[in-house]
């Protein structure tokens, strides 16, 4: 039998705070295929926050293909976009399961912001976009665009970006020239 240390998880909930409402450079830590309670298709992805004093929480959020409103679709693409996962991804037609590894270890910029659910407030995503120029990579962060595969083929991970020394959050950015 399984023991769980019950006053360690009330005393970490006690804790709990939430992240700010802003922007933050993060990384896509895991995205799952799966559907929504309605069936239709649906990644679950989860990020987390790279850069700053909020480093290195993370936030939850779905995607999901709503094939019958071609506005959804415009921001389901858009959000991909921001991964690096472009049209030329979707060219090979990949099986929902390649879309969800593509987009695991990229760098993005995460809007997030508090909302009540249930009555009680936690945070979301706002909006994702592709990661601020110049934003450094962290070690084992996927750079260039996912390599498409065929469908039913296994999906091919990106390469990693080659590790890179660690930067205080509060060094001062350099400035451009």
């Amino acid at each position: 039998m399984t023991e769980i240390d019950w006053a360690a998880l009330q005393k970490e909930a006690k804790n709990a705070s939430l992240i700010p409402d802003g922007e933050y450079q993060a990384v896509c830590v895991e995205s799952t295929a799966t559907k929504s309670s309605n069936g239709k298709p649906m990644l679950k992805i989860k990020c987390q926050i790279t850069e700053g004093p909020q480093a290195p929480k993370k936030v939850t959020s779905q995607l999901t293909v709503s094939a019958e409103s071609a506005i959804a679709l415009r921001i389901f693409f858009t959000q991909l976009e921001a991964f690096g996962v472009t049209a030329d991804f979707f060219s090979a037609n990949p099986q929902l399961e390649a879309v969800a590894a593509a987009m695991v270890n990229r760098p993005i910029t995460i809007d997030v912001e508090t909302r009540a659910w249930q009555g009680v407030d936690r945070n979301g995503l706002k909006g994702i976009r592709p990661p601020r120029a110049g934003a450094p990579t962290a070690p084992g962060v996927a750079v260039g665009p996912p390599v498409p595969v065929s469908p039913g083929a296994a999906p091919v991970i990106p390469a990693a970006a080659p590790p890179v020394p660690p930067t205080p959050a509060s060094a001062p950015p350099v400035p451009a020239f």
